[in-house]
């Protein structure tokens, strides 16, 4: 199985792919978040001059600023196919955010805010948007945060400027939890929206997505977190 990592793009991003080369990871994730991270094909050019093996891609192209790329997971599956080509030599890829617990660290110690709290964030954005704007909501409410949920929608609903709430409500999006959030991200909501467990149980986890046809486990490194992709590099090892 394949490991990945993922980051939110800044000018120095080659430092963490090199590392990342190092430590074996195959695949480096540049985010195409236009006006929130740098120039994704600008970073990914600089990586490239770095770097000798890693293999550099989007992740993800956002298609009202970019060309469209081409990607539908079913109707790709059964254009494969039609091809004439098996099914098993098709890539499938999963991104996560999480950390890596010592035993006995709580989901929501200061290491897992920062490094998968801005994931369980996530969740209270779309949450936010639907109640704000309409727009549908893909991650649902697990049950066990909805009450934390419903709370941050009610701050978010006061957020200026009022034409453009989504502005201060994305704030961060995957890269930070924001001050005005941070009571809302909770343990819970880190356990259930991210990879963030102990070693052992987060080997379990991803065996499984093996297991289920995954090739490639790629996990986010957010900003100022840089040091987790140790952590990573020995989860990775067991998958060699």
């Amino acid at each position: 199985m394949d490991f990945g990592i993922a980051m939110a793009t800044s000018a120095d991003a080659w430092k963490l792919v090199q590392r990342a080369e190092a430590l074996g990871f195959s695949h480096a994730w540049f985010y195409d978040t236009q006006m929130l991270s740098a120039d994704c094909f600008v970073a990914m050019g600089a990586a490239a001059v770095k770097t000798d093996r890693i293999r550099l891609g989007t992740g993800v192209l956002i298609p009202s600023n970019r060309i469209a790329p081409v990607a539908a997971i079913d109707a790709m599956r059964r254009q494969w196919t039609e091809a004439g080509r098996p099914l098993e030599d098709l890539s499938a890829t999963t991104f996560a955010l999480g950390c890596v617990l010592q035993p006995g660290e709580p989901y929501d110690s200061p290491r897992a805010m920062a490094q998968a709290g801005p994931r369980a964030a996530v969740v209270l954005h779309r949450a936010a948007d639907e109640a704000i704007a309409g727009l549908p909501n893909s991650s649902g409410i697990p049950p066990a945060a909805a009450e934390a949920i419903h709370r941050y929608v009610d701050i978010a609903r006061r957020f200026e400027p009022a034409d453009a709430r989504y502005l201060m409500n994305h704030r961060g999006h995957l890269m930070f939890v924001k001050p005005e959030e941070r009571d809302y991200v909770t343990a819970e909501l880190i356990r259930e929206t991210s990879f963030t467990a102990t070693e052992s149980e987060l080997k379990a986890r991803i065996g499984a997505l093996k297991e289920a046809g995954y090739t490639q486990f790629t996990i986010q490194i957010v900003p100022g977190q840089e040091e987790a992709i140790e952590d990573w590099g020995r989860i990775r090892k067991a998958f060699m």
